[in-house]
Formats: C-alpha cells, structure tokens, sequence
C-alpha cells in the first residue's frame, strides 16, 4: 500500500515564521542544507529557497488499493454496500432508527455518521445538535513534468507556509495551492483562479514553464472547530455514532481510525497500540463541544 517518497520543504525569505512553528513541532523532520534539497528536487529555482526542510519518513499512498481492499472485506464479511442512496430522513425508533434513502427504509439499533462532508446534514436529520463541521475545498491540477526527467524519483515538495506543493504522480506532476476555501457539501470541483494562482506559486519556486494544465480535481476536507477528528457515541445514548472531521487525513488515518471506531461502536476497550501513541478519547468526543457525552 506504501511507496517511500521522501518530503521536503522549501523557506522562501517571507516565511521565516512559518519556518519556526514547523520546527517547533516537527517530528522526524531536519533542516538540510538547500543545495542538498536541490539535488533532490532539481527544478528548484536558484534563490528562492533560504533554507530547507526533509522530512525522510512519508511515504505515497495507493489510495484506490487501500479502498477497494477495504470493500472486499467488507463484502466477504456479510456487508452490503448501496449507492446512489440519498438519506432523505433519520427516524427514532423504539432501540433503533430508521434510515430513508431513496425508495427504501433501511433499519437498525445503531447508526454511524460517517457521511463526510455531509455529516452536518446528516447529524441534523437525526436531531442532533451541530458541532460546526465546515467543509472545505482542495483544487488540485495535473500537469506534465519535464520531458526525459524521471519524477517519480523526485520528492514531494511545497513551501513551509503551505501556499503550495507539488508531488511526482503516475509521472507527472499533482500541483495544489493548499486552499481550504470554506464551502457547502457539494459535489466538489476545482476552483480554476485558484488553481491559477496555486501554479503560479509553484513557477515562481522552480525552473520549469507549466505549458498546460492536462486536467483538474476538487474535493471536500471536513473540519470540526478544533481541526480533530470526532468519534464517540452522542450525549444523547440512543445509537447515534459519530465518525467525521478527518480533515484530509482520512485516508492516512483510516487504518487505526476505523479500529477505534470499531471498538467504541462495539463498546470494548480501544486498541492499546492506538491508545498507546498517547491519544486521549476525550479528545474525539463529540462530547467535548458540548460539556457532555461519552
């Protein structure tokens, strides 16, 4: 599932304060010398960087591997999987719910929210109090890389003030601005004046003309007010299991995430692994906007 691809960060000469917070609470990363970074990342414009950071431990994930072997599990133990199922309503039930989607009622004692950037809306339908879950948009543009250089051998790179990166993709480059535009649950797409200025941002740090944008992406992260994911059964104990905010990290997080969940949803005690990282589950209760719950 995992391909080693190293990271490294560029200090243009106006981030010195984004430099310090990242060194403040880096693990893992170390400041190496920016002709090193640039042997590394050859496109890197002369000047442009002050300083460097590596970061040796990331690593690319086949996201669609990760997925479709999750499905497959799924499916071998007794899951059903239904799409095109909008929930139009979430109904109490005596030791349970009812769950409309489309022409059919699905029934059952205990429901998770895991609906994304659509967790609000649901958690709303089941009469929940909101916790100020805020989608937020990432455009993202594929262009081409240099002609005879192989990229795939390149790090990911982007600035430590986060107004860009760029990563080595299937021998091209993915080129992001890193927005996190507020918006409404939509079928996202990408915003095409941010992505304009996201590229200009990568060109003005590399040596290297984007001739041409080959296609383009969005998608929705979704945030709760402290940028922590939320995870726990509701104040209101009736079967109501939250499990939003991943905030872009879903797909990273999901392997231990999804077994915590599993174990709260069960009410059985959390992976020690997971627990001995130092997490605290009051952290991720959705308790904690409230004063209350589990």
């Amino acid at each position: 599932y995992l391909t080693p691809r190293e990271t490294v960060f560029f200090m243009p000469h106006w981030q010195e304060e984004a430099f310090e917070k990242l060194m403040a609470v880096q693990q893992g990363m170390m400041e190496i010398p920016v002709a090193h970074a640039k042997e590394k990342f050859p496109l890197l414009k002369d000047g442009y960087a002050q300083r460097a950071v590596l970061d040796p431990g990331t690593a690319d994930i086949d996201v669609d591997l990760l997925h479709q072997s999750y499905l497959r599990l799924f499916r071998q133990r007794g899951g059903e999987l239904h799409c095109d199922h909008k929930v139009t309503a979430l109904d109490k039930l005596n030791g349970g719910w009812a769950v409309r989607a489309g022409s059919d009622t699905l029934r059952a004692r205990i429901i998770v929210d895991a609906a994304g950037a659509w967790g609000g809306v649901v958690a709303e339908m089941a009469g929940r109090a909101p916790i100020g879950l805020q989608p937020k948009r990432r455009s993202i543009a594929i262009v081409q890389g240099p002609e005879g250089a192989d990229v795939m051998r390149w790090p990911m790179v982007g600035d430590v003030g986060e107004t860009w990166y760029c990563k080595p993709q299937s021998g091209k480059f993915l080129i992001s601005p890193a927005d996190a535009t507020p918006v409404d649950p939509h079928d996202a797409f990408a915003d095409d004046m941010t992505l304009a200025e996201g590229i200009d941002r990568f060109s003005q740090a590399v040596d290297y003309e984007v001739a041409r944008v080959e296609r383009t992406w969005g998608g929705l992260r979704s945030f709760a007010p402290d940028g922590v994911p939320v995870v726990g059964y509701d104040s209101a104990e009736d079967g109501f299991f939250w499990l939003i905010g991943q905030g872009g990290y879903g797909i990273q997080s999901s392997p231990a995430l999804s077994r915590l969940a599993a174990a709260l949803v069960r009410n059985e005690a959390p992976p020690a692994d997971i627990m001995d990282e130092g997490l605290a589950l009051d952290d991720l209760s959705p308790g904690r906007f409230s004063g209350t719950g589990n």
